[in-house]
């Protein structure tokens, strides 16, 4: 069972206080395997840390996450409009979890300030997380914009005569950087040679 003291939102508090906070929470709820959690049109406005067991996070019949205890979820159901929830959570076996309704969370900011600084370190995390995830799906967009240049620039041939690498960022509108990235991204995965001045694009 995960212990509640150390959840993040009490890091850098004393014992007393975690156990005063703790005292706030409402019981925890258990859930058998294949029971909802969280649907789309039904959740509650609550942050939730799995104690035990396991859940997971599915869009239709795909499965996004997992969550095992001391895990999080549902920080996309707080501090917002009433717009359905983002996806549905599922106990995948016997599973405990514990709600902490926005309620709460408002009266543990307003209480205790190093919760609230607590909870926007986690949220940085999370958006450092998905900036790091489109960040590489931008590059893949990149890269495959560059590719897809070269194929036609080599037409019959194969090959791409290419007299500054100036030219490819005139033409593709790629930065400089992110071409000899994306350059290098080509050549790793086979698709191009590079030879002095000639690109030459290995499926032709």
């Amino acid at each position: 069972m995960y212990d509640l003291t150390e959840i993040f939102l009490l890091s850098g508090l004393k014992d007393t206080q975690k156990q005063e906070i703790i005292g706030y929470f409402p019981p925890p709820e258990s859930f058998g395997k294949g029971e909802v959690i969280y649907n789309t049109n039904h959740y509650e406005k609550a942050l939730g840390v799995v104690l035990s067991g396991t859940a997971a996070a599915r869009t239709g019949d795909v499965i996004k996450r997992t969550f095992k205890s001391g895990d999080i979820f549902g920080a996309a159901a707080v501090f917002g409009d009433d717009n359905p929830y983002v996806s549905e959570i599922i106990a995948t076996g016997n599973c405990t979890v514990q709600l902490i309704p926005e309620s709460i969370l408002v009266k543990l900011f307003e209480k205790y300030p190093e919760t609230s600084l607590n909870y926007i370190k986690f949220l940085t995390r999370k958006v450092r997380f998905l900036n790091n995830k489109i960040a590489q799906f931008s590059a893949h967009s990149v890269a495959q914009k560059l590719y897809e240049y070269l194929v036609q620039s080599a037409g019959d041939s194969g090959a791409v005569t290419v007299p500054s690498m100036t030219e490819i960022t005139r033409q593709t509108g790629i930065g400089r950087t992110s071409l000899y990235r994306c350059l290098n991204e080509l050549e790793s995965s086979g698709l191009i040679v590079r030879e002095n001045n000639t690109i030459r694009v290995c499926n032709k």
